[in-house]
């Protein structure tokens, strides 16, 4: 039978090498292991009150629950933690390594993330209760990140969600690195601060989109359809470079102007058409598409192509005659 592991009264214990597995794992609050080299598999559920890190070339494989909640605290500095059940840890502290595995993940309290990488098949949900939450490279199938002040990403990352990503924030939302994968996408601002996001999806679905103290700006190569509501206190912006589409009970309210465009400037394409099934509405709205079709807003401003105007061609003088 394999052995349970028990980590109390003051220990910080390292596994340095050799490959091992044990039935389950308790570190309770005031102790730590750090796996720095080897492989340790726990095959049931860890129960984390202190702290579990993963360094150098360590490799943790944890196949059950992970129960950490309350004051439990993951550190990846290098190698890899596999999480293959549901895990729910107070915080996690990422300055590299990577954060793997098929179970769905709850940070809780607190989210560092310097470098390394979050590759998750399942979901993760990220709770920032004090201060700014930034987001390194996460891959997850769904992913909720929650900031009690703003959330934005580090420079040269992306995030990659094939499922829903769901972002709150009360200072502003900011995720404008062009390399973001995002299928679909739902955000609440409840403060001041803009909410903007880059993308890159075939295409990008907009669910209910809120900013009570600011703008809305999205950009996504590739078509974006509207299908839940979008609403602004201030401007909204949206650049698709391929077709927009506001479905049948959507809906895109703007405190100020509203500007949908379907392809990039100079653009031929066809299938650069703005089409509108639910309502838009803003103190101007202006849609430029190679074609515009659907509800129109009474007094909108239509551009019936993205191209820039031509340049005029000068009508050449006469030479005058000796």
């Amino acid at each position: 039978a394999q052995d349970t592991a028990l980590i109390s009264s003051g220990y910080a214990v390292v596994h340095s090498a050799g490959n091992d597995t044990i039935a389950a794992l308790t570190i309770n609050s005031g102790n730590s292991l750090n796996i720095s080299g080897g492989s340790l598999a726990v095959s049931g559920v860890t129960t984390l009150g202190g702290g579990l890190t993963v360094s150098d070339s360590g490799n943790a494989t944890l196949n059950g629950a992970l129960n950490g909640g309350t004051s439990g605290v993951l550190t990846i500095s290098g190698g890899n933690l596999s999480l293959a059940a549901t895990s729910t840890v107070n915080a996690l502290n990422m300055t590299g390594g990577t954060l793997s595995g098929a179970g769905s993940v709850s940070v809780t309290n607190s989210f560092n993330q310097t470098g390394g990488s979050i590759n998750k098949t399942g979901s993760l949900s990220i709770n920032q209760s004090s201060g700014a939450l930034t987001a390194g490279n996460i891959t997850a199938n769904t992913l909720g990140l929650t900031s009690a002040a703003t959330v934005t990403q580090l420079t040269g990352t992306s995030i990659t969600v094939p499922g829903l990503l769901t972002v709150a924030a009360s200072q502003g939302i900011a995720l404008n690195n062009s390399t973001n994968a995002v299928s679909s996408f739902t955000a609440n601002n409840t403060g001041t601060g803009n909410l903007s996001l880059k993308n890159v999806a075939a295409p990008l679905t907009v669910q209910n989109v809120t900013n009570t103290g600011g703008n809305i700006e999205i950009e996504n190569t590739g078509a974006i359809v509207v299908a839940g509501a979008v609403t602004a206190s201030g401007s909204i912006t949206k650049i698709a470079h391929s077709p927009i589409t506001i479905n049948s009970g959507a809906s895109i309210t703007s405190g100020g102007s509203l500007t949908l465009t379907a392809g990039s400037a100079g653009s031929t394409a066809a299938g650069d058409t703005v089409t509108i099934n639910g309502s838009v509405s803003g103190s101007s709205v202006t849609l430029a598409g190679n074609s515009v079709a659907g509800n129109i807003p009474a007094g909108a401003t239509i551009q019936a192509s993205t191209n820039p105007a031509p340049t005029p061609t000068p009508t050449p003088k006469p030479t005058p005659k000796p």
